[in-house]
């Protein structure tokens, strides 16, 4: 009697339920990672990877990561790639990484030092197999940025007869400018 169930019925999917807001006050600093099926709030500094469905940096917010998220709003500064279905950035936003998403709104007043890219919208996943990958100095560590300075270095290296031969061209078109202009 208690133990038969009709299979023919279909499965109850219950409302995702609402949570509520979580806050990093300005005074905090955490370096960690966080992960949120809900809102998160960052208004303090943040050293790390954030997986949420909804962020919010305030204005005294200081981001030093990767974020993957349904819905992304900057009004203060971040440092890393953001990926994210909507991302919106506040005049007073600083971002220094690339941006991955689906929609992108910017501000008059915003700066963004990165490169924006579109992802396509039936593609619900939010981490990206293929991120684009941004080298900022200060957020690796100092003997990975160093090698890989000097990695680009060795690829773009000239020749040394071409800096002197080109130092040289520029000091004979500085001269000729500067009589040019003394005797007219």
């Amino acid at each position: 009697m208690f133990t038969k169930t009709n299979r023919n019925e279909p499965e109850v999917v219950l409302p995702k339920v609402p949570v509520a807001p979580s806050l990093l006050s300005p005074d905090l600093m955490i370096i960690g990672e966080i992960n949120s099926n809900g809102e998160v709030q960052i208004d303090g500094t943040f050293t790390g990877d954030i997986k949420v469905d909804t962020l919010i940096l305030g204005a005294t917010a200081n981001v030093v990561g990767e974020v993957f998220a349904n819905s992304v709003r900057i009004h203060g500064k971040i440092t890393g790639q953001i990926n994210a279905k909507s991302v919106s950035l506040a005049k007073t936003a600083k971002v220094k990484g690339d941006i991955l998403h689906e929609k992108l709104a910017i501000e008059h007043g915003a700066r963004l030092e990165g490169h924006c890219k579109r992802t396509d919208p039936t593609d619900d996943k939010t981490e990206v197999e293929n991120p684009i990958t941004l080298l900022v100095k200060g957020s690796s560590t100092p003997a990975e940025y160093n090698q890989t300075v000097s990695e680009v270095e060795a690829q773009t290296a000239k020749p040394k007869w071409f800096e002197g031969a080109l130092n040289g061209t520029l000091v004979v078109i500085g001269l000729t400018f500067f009589l040019y202009m003394f005797i007219i």
